[in-house]
């Protein structure tokens, strides 16, 4: 399911692309001379949402696309020397891009990011102004037969560099399986085909296809900045308000709160709390009987059950109860005698407070009653429900 998501506006801006190539020419003329104009606006747009939003990925990904594709306008890339350095180079850009960890676009971590990138654009135009004979030889050796290579203007050492590089976003994307991920496989294909002689109105289609696409991970990347949270990766706050906003018919909220996380954190570190909050989110992620977990703030998470009165969720929400006592989180401690790690094994319990919406009317106020159950909870000693 999480594949189908990634993959679904690349194959639905791909039909779109397909069907426009296919049907441009019934496009009136003064509409497509306008329609030239859009990739560069959708270019400017990207970049500003980009910047806007601190997406340092796709920023350097589309800055090296729109690139590529001024370069195919201007024709620029019209000599052997400037194709080979070129498409040795961006499939190597590419990975580095997608190999970065998140980070300010304007920070000191970037800097090394953006000083590697103009070494290669300032490497490049020097091999294609003064072309070294150590540098060509490279370029354009010949590890096979080149008779397995005339169907690509590429020489065998972009070409290599191009398979290799897509098996690693393919990795990639095997692993993380989001839109972003995807997407920069298709930006590899895009570069390559972009730097093939082709005529204005494919590359032009072309590019505003791969901004679309990056646009689509754009919006995607602020609904997840809006609704999922950062920590513990479970939808936050927001999402719950709509989803009870949503809720009709019989159902369930449970209010979970972790027992003594205020100590825990004062004697283990933050930090070691934030390691507890993520372990308790990745058990009520899995909580069974159809609830869906959303953290609440602080150390305190919400459970909704859908359709199912609180007779028929308490057995799930007193398996998940037993499931987190179960758990020993190990911690790494560090005393004032001894400034060695020792580890030491933690019992972590939660509190439970549940309420279904049986003779109440609002969602808000089956809240409350969780919240009151939840305090009896903890009232009769903390780890159990009520």
């Amino acid at each position: 399911m999480k594949i189908f998501k990634a993959l679904l506006p690349i194959f639905t801006i791909s039909l779109l692309a397909l069907y426009a190539r296919e049907h441009y020419s019934l496009v009136p003329l003064h509409l497509s001379n306008a329609l030239q104009y859009l990739p560069v606006l959708l270019i400017l747009l990207i970049t500003s949402v980009s910047i806007y939003f601190n997406q340092t990925k796709i920023l350097l990904s589309v800055l090296l696309i729109s690139f590529l594709y001024f370069c195919s306008q201007y024709n620029w890339v019209d000599t052997p020397i400037k194709l080979s350095t070129t498409a040795t180079f961006v499939p190597l850009l590419i990975l580095l891009t997608q190999l970065l960890k998140k980070q300010s676009i304007i920070s000191v971590r970037s800097l090394p990011v953006y000083v590697i990138y103009v070494f290669f654009i300032l490497f490049s135009l020097w091999i294609i102004e003064h072309q070294p004979i150590w540098a060509t030889e490279k370029l354009f050796v010949h590890w096979l037969p080149e008779k397995y290579f005339d169907w690509s203007p590429f020489p065998q050492i972009a070409l290599s560099l191009y398979f290799i590089v897509f098996l690693c976003l393919l990795i990639l994307f095997s692993k993380k399986q989001n839109s972003r991920s995807a997407t920069s496989i298709i930006l590899l294909f895009t570069t390559y085909i972009i730097l093939q002689p082709l005529n204005s109105n494919d590359t032009s289609l072309l590019v505003t296809a791969i901004m679309l696409l990056y646009l689509v991970v754009l919006l995607q990347e602020s609904r997840k900045m809006a609704y999922i949270d950062e920590l513990t990766l479970l939808p936050g706050r927001r999402a719950l308000q709509e989803k009870l906003q949503g809720l009709v018919g019989i159902y369930t909220i449970a209010m979970v709160d972790i027992d003594f996380f205020k100590k825990f954190n004062d004697k283990y570190g933050h930090d070691t709390g934030d390691e507890v909050l993520r372990m308790i989110a990745a058990k009520l992620g899995n909580v069974k009987g159809g609830g869906t977990a959303y953290r609440y703030g602080g150390e305190e998470f919400t459970i909704v059950f859908g359709n199912k009165s609180s007779d028929q969720t308490i057995e799930y929400l007193e398996q998940l109860r037993e499931d987190i006592a179960k758990t020993k989180f190990v911690v790494n401690r560090r005393t004032k005698t001894n400034k060695n790690l020792k580890k030491a094994s933690v019992i972590i319990t939660v509190s439970i407070g549940m309420a279904d919406s049986i003779d109440i009317s609002s969602a808000g106020e089956v809240i409350k009653q969780a919240d009151i159950a939840l305090y009896k909870a903890k009232k009769k000693g903390r780890n159990c429900i009520s």
